[in-house]
């Protein structure tokens, strides 16, 4: 036979909680923490898994920002660029920790109100991310005359509200709408910068020449053989490592935000 406990209300203190088997008339006081399972919502048990994708097959991802323009990328040749809004190269970084983030993604907590997703701002998100992932390579038989796979596409809508991640899976017609409470950094790696953020790119052995040029002033330094003549004045004695250290400056310059 089942055995039936009633949880009745928590004590006054509220540390406590009174339940009875339901055949018995012994009433018994629980501590809180003990029942409070019982008590919680279906979605408490579902599996917390929100996607799950092999990352190393990801070949397209497109990111729609609610404040910017919709960023396209793509791997050619086992390197991310970007092909929109400017073709560019990618931030490897930024794109190797959203495709981390989200290729084996749980979530710290379920919402399955049936407002919950209005009440998360997921109907009108501040990022979209989708993922294009190709199908695992398979050598054909000769006569196999089956199509393509397709590739498979994962979309994840996010809103962040008094410091807090919200997630969804764009649902298919009547399907529930799951709200998936995230670790911030998911959000702050969808909406981190995705262009390469190096300003230029050379090798400091390249450089024959470097100037500086302000409204009151124009200093330039001209390369000869392993030396640095200053061209206003070829004979002053120019300190190589000082204009070796301006170049390599100059070279990793890197912007925070495009």
């Amino acid at each position: 036979n089942p055995v039936v406990l009633l949880v009745g209300p928590p004590s006054p203190s509220g540390r406590m909680a009174y339940v009875r088997k339901a055949n018995e008339p012994v009433i018994a006081a629980v501590r809180e923490e003990d029942v409070a399972q019982f008590l919680a919502s279906p979605a408490t048990y579902r599996d917390r898994t929100v996607m799950m994708f092999p990352s190393a097959r990801a070949s397209n991802i497109e990111i729609v920002r609610a404040n910017g323009p919709r960023l396209v990328l793509s791997k050619v040749d086992n390197q991310w660029h970007m092909v929109e809004p400017v073709e560019a190269k990618a931030n490897t970084e930024s794109v190797t920790n959203l495709l981390q983030d989200l290729a084996l993604l749980r979530a710290e907590g379920i919402l399955s109100g049936t407002d919950e997703w209005a009440k998360a701002g997921l109907d009108q998100p501040a990022v979209t991310v989708s993922v294009t992932v190709q199908p695992a390579k398979v050598e054909p038989e000769p006569a196999d005359t089956q199509p393509a796979t397709p590739p498979d596409i994962y979309t994840l809508v996010l809103n962040q509200m008094d410091n807090k991640t919200y997630a969804g899976r764009p649902a298919q017609t009547g399907a529930a709408q799951l709200v998936y409470m995230l670790d911030n950094k998911v959000f702050e790696d969808a909406t981190a910068e995705m262009h390469d953020r190096q300003v230029v790119q050379f090798e400091t052995d390249e450089v024959i020449e470097i100037g500086f040029t302000s409204a009151d002033d124009q200093v330039t330094f001209r390369r000869s053989g392993q030396e640095w003549r200053y061209q206003a004045d070829p004979v002053l004695p120019i300190d190589a490592q000082k204009v070796t250290e301006a170049i390599e400056r100059f070279r990793d310059l890197r912007t925070h935000r495009y």
